[in-house]
């Protein structure tokens, strides 16, 4: 029986730990993976995601009121995480855990979702 534990959670160990049974393989291994994953794919994925999502969430009447009437408003937002921040907890035993980075998302407000990212 598949029991394929689906939902958000805060880090991939937390899903990793949801549903290690199922996966068949160790935590490294699952960082080894996504580490291999080039920059390019998941910022297209998220614009992928975007576009596919746009049109059900208009549809349903999930989309808000838009802040400047007339005009399609973006919000960009992004990260610098210093030298001195580390890794979160969870991740500071594995050599393949994620690094903290820098990142710019743009943001919008009416889909009330990231439609873009990019990794610097």
């Amino acid at each position: 029986m598949n029991k394929t534990v689906i939902g958000s959670y805060p880090s991939v160990h937390a899903a990793y730990q949801k549903s290690k049974e199922e996966i068949g393989v160790s935590v490294t291994s699952v960082y080894n993976k996504l580490n291999g994953i080039e920059i390019d794919t998941s910022a297209e994925l998220v614009r992928y995601a975007a576009g596919e999502l746009a049109p059900a969430i208009i549809e349903l009447g999930g989309a808000t009121v838009p802040l400047l009437p007339g005009y399609r408003v973006k919000m960009l937002d992004g990260n610098c995480i210093e030298a001195s921040e580390h890794r979160i907890a969870e991740l500071r035993e594995l050599s393949a855990g994620a690094l903290p980075g820098k990142s710019l998302v743009v943001y919008d407000p009416v889909l009330r979702m990231p439609i873009a990212v990019e990794y610097l």
